[in-house]
């Protein structure tokens, strides 16, 4: 079986885009579980769009608690 993965990064805290606050994505920013696109490449990175991706934050913590929780 040949798993492929979306080209992009994939983005693992909000905190991580922090520093890109005002700059261009270089690539296209995937959601860690689904690998939905959060931001577009050559979109610009606003503090008004972390804060939406909060859920971000969300869904991998609930995503270690289920998997901890079955090992």
């Amino acid at each position: 079986m040949i798993v492929g993965l979306p080209g992009g990064r994939y983005l693992t805290a909000t905190k991580d885009l922090e520093s890109l606050v005002g700059r261009r994505a270089e690539e296209r920013v995937l959601h860690p579980v689904d690998g939905r696109v959060l931001i577009e490449a050559g979109k610009i990175i606003t503090r008004s769009r972390i804060r939406e991706l909060s859920q971000v934050d969300v869904d991998l913590a609930e995503m270690r608690t289920r998997s901890l929780s079955m090992g």
